[in-house]
């Protein structure tokens, strides 16, 4: 069954503890925009939907959502005619039959971005099921919305892997227990019923061996499929005609794969007793798929130790592995710990990945700043080695100031661990603090300025919005936040415009303290406390 709720009561046995087997992350943007859910199946074999919750404390805690397994419960419990004369044995067996799933890709229903979760099941259906926007910070349950059901002809379900081709659609990868794989070809997500069409094989072979993991390449218009099978890697080429021109067969060796990382045409493989290696794939003028191997030694010892898997940061500046020590003894009776053993992509300067970043944001890069942050505390120096001596502040971009903010407070973290300083080549986090606060400043009230200018009616927050950031403005030219700083001419004019004009304009009432009446401006601004 689905969940003990559903199962048998026995009276006389110890309660099971819910631990998770499997967790995988959403596409980013399903809750808030921003942020990602995070799915995960049980040893109760029940899969459920966690969202982040900060609380008025600050206090974070992961909160369920949704059940997937029960809104399939509740969809096919109709067709169950017979569920009552299940044995208490089988009920139990039924549930600890492990069931993959996965997500799809983030899109976009009606402007509300949606995805979509593809569960596998014991019988070789497959179940689709879309998720809506969750608001950030909620705690209410949501329902998913049921696109279908396609009965395969595999046998269960272990392995699934999504690959989009379109705003609406993709391959959905998917092995059985007897080690075939297919693929199915799904369109249609944005409507009520998901468009399945019938699948194609691309391993027959039942060999009994199941499928550990899968992957898709895109290289040079031709996609190449990757699955890991123990210590093999097996890579179907296909044609942008979908017409498969070549079948590799690897064995890695060692043992068993545990990790399978691919970008660009490089596929990164780590084995069980910890040898890593690298192949580049590439292809002959005959349409042959090949394989140039090259091991890459790591600065650790292994010869004690076997692995669980690997991953890289985003911009793969780090690199993790996940070990733990061999024991004669079943690990499930005796707890061990686990260990992670974190390394530097040598080949990847940090700085300069922030200092190139051109995406407008710094929500991708916050591993380059971990990178940089461990760098320095192991070398014992400051962060900014590397960049120009002489930076004009007065031209540096928004996400530049950002950028060179964080910076500054990993100097000031490591400032005590640099045995020898001679000079210190970046202003202070405080007065980078302030400088992308007036930009931010800036930037939203020329925004205003400009809606205002086109005949827009201003509405009463974004008033009393310009009127509140112009005082804030005006206060940094009180505290000489310019002078300090060392800005240019730039600077200068654009705040003396911005105030100008800001100045003339007339301001509705600001909003008061509700607890002593004053001007919410002289509690910020003059720290009047209310008592």
């Amino acid at each position: 069954m689905l969940s003990t709720e559903y199962s048998a009561n026995v009276k006389h046995a110890a309660p099971v503890e819910p631990t998770a087997l499997k967790a995988e992350w959403s596409p980013r943007g399903i809750v808030g925009k921003t942020d990602c859910a995070l799915a995960v199946l049980t040893n109760l074999y029940s899969l459920e939907v966690y969202v982040k919750h900060v609380d008025e404390n600050e206090l974070v805690e992961y909160c369920l959502v949704c059940n997937v397994f029960k809104e399939i419960y509740n969809v096919e419990k109709s067709k169950w005619s017979i569920a009552d004369k299940f044995s208490a044995e089988l009920k139990l067996a039924e549930m600890k039959k492990r069931l993959p799933f996965t997500w799809s890709h983030l899109y976009k229903l009606d402007n509300t971005e949606v995805c979509v979760i593809f569960v596998g099941h014991m019988n070789g259906d497959i179940s689709i099921w879309r998720m809506n926007l969750v608001p950030t910070n909620s705690k209410e349950q949501i329902s998913l919305a049921s696109l279908g059901r396609y009965s395969t002809h595999l046998k269960r379900i272990v392995t699934l892997y999504w690959h989009p081709t379109m705003e609406f659609g993709g391959g959905l990868c998917y092995a059985d227990t007897d080690g075939k794989m297919s693929i199915l070809q799904i369109t249609d997500l944005d409507q009520e019923a998901a468009n399945i069409s019938s699948d194609v094989a691309f391993w027959t072979v039942a060999d009994k061996v199941p499928v550990d993991r899968i992957t898709v390449m895109t290289l040079g218009g031709c996609t190449y499929i990757v699955l890991v099978k123990q210590s093999f890697l097996i890579i179907n080429g296909i044609t942008k005609r979908g017409v498969v021109f070549d079948q590799k067969v690897e064995n890695v060796g060692n043992f068993y794969i545990t990790g399978v990382y691919h970008y660009k045409n490089i596929i990164l493989v780590l084995t069980m007793t910890g040898i890593f290696k690298q192949y580049v794939v590439s292809t002959s003028k005959s349409d042959k798929i090949l394989l140039e191997e090259k091991v890459i030694p790591l600065k650790v010892d292994l010869s004690k130790l076997r692995t669980h898997g690997f991953f890289f940061s985003k911009n793969m500046v780090l690199f993790g592995m996940v070990v733990n020590p061999y024991q004669l003894r079943g690990i499930a009776r005796v707890k061990s710990s686990i260990n992670m053993f974190l390394f530097h992509n040598v080949l990847l300067n940090p700085l300069y990945i922030l200092w190139q970043n051109d995406t407008g944001s710094l929500r991708d890069h916050w591993d380059c700043f971990e990178a940089l942050r461990l760098i320095c505390i192991k070398d014992k120096r400051f962060p900014w080695l590397g960049l120009p001596p002489d930076l004009n502040y007065d031209h540096l971009s928004l996400l530049q100031l950002k950028t060179l903010r964080w910076v500054a407070k990993l100097s000031e973290t490591v400032f005590n661990l640099v045995p020898y300083i001679r000079n210190y080549d970046i202003k202070p986090y405080i007065i980078l603090h302030y400088l992308v606060e007036i930009r931010l400043k800036l930037k939203r009230i020329n925004t205003l300025l400009n809606l205002r200018n086109t005949g827009k009616h201003l509405s009463l927050f974004q008033m009393r919005s310009i009127d509140l950031q112009n005082f804030f403005l005006k206060e940094m030219v009180v505290k000489n936040i310019l002078l300090k700083a060392n800005v240019g001419r730039n600077f200068v004019n654009e705040m003396r415009d911005v105030i100008s004009i800001a100045n003339e304009l007339r301001y509705p009432p600001m909003s008061q303290c509700v607890w002593c009446g004053e001007n919410i401006l002289f509690i910020r601004f003059y720290t009047i406390f209310c008592v």
